[in-house]
């Protein structure tokens, strides 16, 4: 926008300087004119004498100088017209100017709008993806409170199973014992009458040994047996 007023205050500028050079012209050929016309009237005064055909030239010449000077001041007269004409489209162009500022400052209007629109639909995305985060975080703490009584839930059955083969170990293991107490004490009485039997036959032994040494000693091998 700076460049383009600076544009127009150039296109001002310019027009003034048309102007100027316009009426500088117009005086100028005025000045010429009237100095060329005094100039031969002073020159006709001077040659009074001369023929009629220098005069004739030198009335021409003047006629001439007064069209060039005619043709000058129109000359001038356009360079008017196309000043004026010149500030018109100037004008035009303020003009158009002026609408495309107004037809931007809308335009920017409308923006800041869809500016506006756009920050308040981030905010409610934002609010939704708030959302989902916070679904999300409720999702996976189910999940991990459903695994956790899942690990629980295992453990009270490998645990029950533990001790399921625990107990079987211990009812086994009894049942064992038991029968070898059994077994026990069902070849106890055998061990003893084994030992009798044996103790018998010693006994007869020691009865028929003759030694008197032996014999007299047998008392007390039977006491101590």
């Amino acid at each position: 926008m700076a460049s383009f007023f600076g544009w127009l205050f150039g296109i001002d500028q310019a027009q003034q300087g048309i102007t100027q050079n316009a009426s500088k012209i117009e005086s100028l050929s005025r000045n010429v004119a009237t100095g060329f016309a005094k100039q031969t009237n002073e020159l006709a005064g001077q040659f009074t004498g001369l023929s009629k055909d220098v005069v004739t030239q030198v009335a021409s010449i003047s006629d001439t100088t007064a069209k060039v000077a005619e043709q000058t001041a129109g000359l001038a007269g356009k360079t008017n017209e196309l000043a004026e004409k010149f500030a018109g489209v100037t004008g035009e162009v303020a003009k158009l100017s002026e609408q495309t500022a107004e037809k931007f400052a809308g335009v920017t209007g409308e923006v800041a709008k869809l500016s506006e629109q756009s920050a308040e639909t981030a905010e409610q995305l934002a609010n939704v993806t708030d959302a989902l985060v916070s679904a999300e975080q409720t999702k996976m703490a189910c999940v991990i409170v459903a695994g956790v009584m899942a690990a629980i839930l295992v453990a009270f059955v490998i645990c029950l199973v533990h001790q399921g083969i625990k107990a079987e170990k211990e009812k086994k293991s009894s049942h064992v014992s038991t029968d070898t107490v059994e077994s026990a004490s069902v070849n106890q009485p055998k061990i003893l009458e084994e030992d009798l039997i044996s103790l018998s036959d010693t006994e007869s032994d020691i009865g028929n040994v003759t030694d008197p040494h032996l014999s007299l000693h047998t008392p007390s091998i039977l006491v101590a047996a």
